[in-house]
């Protein structure tokens, strides 16, 4: 293998793909990236065997082959080189040679015949959706992904398709038991009949939506999804992501949305954030909780404990109703508040002990639910 190519190109794929690269496994191939010249172009693959991601740049061949290298260490030396055309080739004992003008550096490789196959991708019914739009969707529920190792259907995002109004959207939901988030929103292109019977929910990991933001913070139009078998197929141009989803049920997280409201609450979102941010640098360091005193036209937020001591304040607010009072997480609260920059939030329950409902006012396409704590 022997080829030229602008550092430039060469970086892009190199950073996509090294993330993807496992950086502690016992089986030492994962942490290469498999380099192929073909024609008129080069191939990049990584893989954990969860996730896989291919990505092409073109370039210079003077000699087509494949090799393995180190993913962290290629990454950080084409970061250093200068913007002008490198050449890498490949050498006796799969060793890799990098070259730019004067300097030269080689790292050892494995193998090529070794690393696993990249899946082939079939005709998949592709949708297409805005990069911003989607990466805006992942923030708005990412928070809410469990950190219990041992409940892996929570740490994980729940992804459905589906028509509604004759028009085709997605949406994607996750919960830790404490709270939960959904958002939803229309798509640009579909390949899809409307018909939501044959539209499955699946269950897409947090490392797979991670590594998928890292994709779409590179892509200023849009992306393609797709579900193949267990796969989420994600493509953009000459980048394509697999993600392996996780197998199992996700819970039924609609029986966690009030339905009955008997308290509507309109509070200014910034105001409402800074006065919690204040008041929860006193509350318990495990607990986080503070109580929201709710009295018309105004809300009172206080916390108190031996650790630190008191705190209080209050906001004005759009509120006419019975005066009433509920004890909720600061941290879980300010990451709800923090998820969108709307004006005006809608603060929404049954009753003082019950679930609240977040929501922005004025639309319907996201909502947070936060479970009450004991004072």
């Amino acid at each position: 293998m022997h080829f030229e190519i602008e550092k430039k190109d060469l970086q892009e794929v190199i950073y996509l793909a090294q993330t993807v690269a496992e950086k502690k496994t016992n089986m030492p191939y994962l942490i290469n990236l498999l380099i192929e010249a073909e024609d008129d172009h080069v191939s990049v693959y990584a893989t954990d065997l969860e996730i896989s991601i291919a990505a092409k740049a073109p370039a210079k061949i003077v000699v087509k082959g494949k090799a393995t290298v180190h993913a962290k260490y290629l990454n950080e030396i084409v970061k250093e080189l200068n913007d002008l055309p490198v050449t890498i080739k490949s050498q006796e004992n799969f060793w890799v040679q990098i070259q730019q003008k004067r300097y030269q550096s080689k790292l050892q490789g494995s193998d090529p015949h070794q690393y696993p196959v990249f899946p082939v991708i079939g005709s998949c019914d592709f949708i297409t959706i805005k990069a911003s739009v989607l990466k805006e969707m992942i923030s708005k529920v990412l928070f809410c992904i469990s950190n219990d190792d041992t409940r892996y259907h929570l740490n994980a995002v729940h992804f459905e398709r589906y028509w509604e109004d004759q028009q085709f959207h997605i949406k994607m939901t996750a919960t830790d038991g404490h709270r939960l988030a959904v958002v939803s929103n229309s798509v640009d292109k579909v390949n899809y009949g409307e018909d939501n019977s044959k539209l499955n929910g699946v269950i897409i990991p947090r490392k797979g939506l991670n590594e998928l933001n890292k994709l779409l913070e590179t892509v200023d139009n849009s992306v393609e999804l797709a579900i193949e078998g267990a796969q989420l197929v994600v493509k953009h141009k000459e980048t394509v992501l697999l993600i392996r989803l996780i197998e199992g049920k996700y819970p039924n997280f609609l029986k966690f949305i009030p339905q009955k409201i008997n308290h509507h609450i309109i509070v200014p979102r910034q105001s409402l954030h800074s006065a919690v941010k204040r008041v929860s640098f006193h509350a318990h360091q495990k607990s986080k909780s503070i109580m929201l005193d709710f009295k018309e036209s105004k809300v009172q937020i206080s916390t108190s404990g031996q650790e630190i001591g008191e705190a209080f304040d209050e906001i004005e607010i759009d509120y006419k109703g019975v005066d009433f009072k509920a004890t909720l997480n600061a941290r879980y609260l300010l990451e709800m508040l923090s998820a969108d920059n709307s004006e005006l939030v809608d603060l929404q329950l049954m009753a003082p002990n019950s679930p609240l409902l977040i929501r922005i006012h004025d639309k319907s396409n996201y909502t947070c639910v936060l479970m009450p704590m004991k004072y």
